[in-house]
């Protein structure tokens, strides 16, 4: 248990890829575009495979850019970044993979469009591989086009109401859920 408390504080500063609002106005839930799901999807992969592959740079580039502000800017961003994988990495713990699904839920605040994108987050520890079924909050300002995120693992309703005051109590944030599967066989 433990471990899944290390993974929780550990992989949540990292996943912070997310990101999101700005103006106020009446929130309604909606679906997105074709065009912009697909968009969403693809940048949410694309930011998961920045962290995996350790381009911390690209990763902050996928990151809420009011979070990035909040933590010190982007050189602090990469910087904690790195130190908490590097942490991860010193315990035995090593990312596998990220992948993010369709967006459960959509909303739109003003101009910005937030959606949940559910993700699930797998790594390889000391004889067994952790699973952390998350998500991350997409947030767009120019129609869905491009997309910034955050993860679900680090955020709850009081910091939702810091960084995304117009989505916050209007969002529904799922359960993270942690469980572990065992290592696979050797080929």
């Amino acid at each position: 248990m433990r471990v899944l408390t290390s993974l929780s504080r550990r992989v949540a500063l990292p996943l912070l890829l997310v990101s999101l609002l700005a103006a106020a106005a009446v929130a309604q839930e909606e679906q997105l575009g074709e065009e912009a799901a697909k968009r969403l999807q693809t940048q949410a992969e694309e930011s998961g495979r920045a962290f995996l592959e350790g381009d911390y740079e690209r990763l902050a580039d996928y990151t809420y850019p009011k979070l990035v502000e909040l933590i010190g800017g982007r050189e602090k961003l990469i910087e904690v970044v790195r130190k908490s994988v590097e942490g991860m990495k010193a315990e035995g713990l090593q990312p596998l993979s990220s992948a993010p699904s369709a967006p459960t839920q959509v909303l739109r605040a003003g101009r910005q469009t937030y959606a949940i994108v559910p993700l699930k987050f797998k790594m390889r520890a000391p004889g067994q591989v952790l699973v952390s079924d998350s998500f991350m909050i997409a947030v767009s300002d120019d129609g869905g086009k491009n997309w910034k995120f955050l993860s679900g693992a680090s955020v709850d309703e009081a910091r939702l109401k810091i960084l995304l005051p117009d989505a916050a109590g209007k969002l529904k944030l799922p359960t993270v859920r942690h469980s572990t599967e065992p290592l696979p066989a050797a080929p």
